[in-house]
């Protein structure tokens, strides 16, 4: 919290990752209490960082942030990296052009 108030007046938008830890349990309650107060001591937006989580998890941290504050994401490798697990650049297209796609639609509603 500290950094987010010593950082917000130098920014427009915060990227911040999920205040749990990725081994953490995700515990609704906790992670809301903690996403209010990253809410109360920014002086700016903040958008939800995936730092690689993965996709199920990452949903449910967009979820829970959407509703206590969030104004967005960052998202990157919680779409689409198990590209990388397909052999040919055939696979690895209909991987981004199918999965990923629908990963991201779906993120994406959650965001508006």
């Amino acid at each position: 919290l500290r950094m987010v108030q010593d950082l917000a007046p130098l920014c427009d938008v915060l990227k911040l990752e999920f205040p749990l830890g990725q081994e953490e349990e995700l515990d609704d309650a906790v992670a809301a209490k903690h996403c209010e107060a990253i809410t109360k001591a920014s002086s700016v937006p903040w958008v939800l960082l995936s730092r690689g989580m993965g996709y199920e998890r990452f949903i449910r941290a967009v979820e829970i942030a959407m509703k206590h504050g969030a104004h967005g994401i960052a998202v990157g490798r919680a779409v689409w990296k198990e590209v990388g697990e397909f052999a040919t650049w055939e696979d690895q297209k209909q991987f981004i052009q199918s999965t990923a796609k629908e990963r991201m639609e779906r993120l994406v509603t959650l965001c508006v």
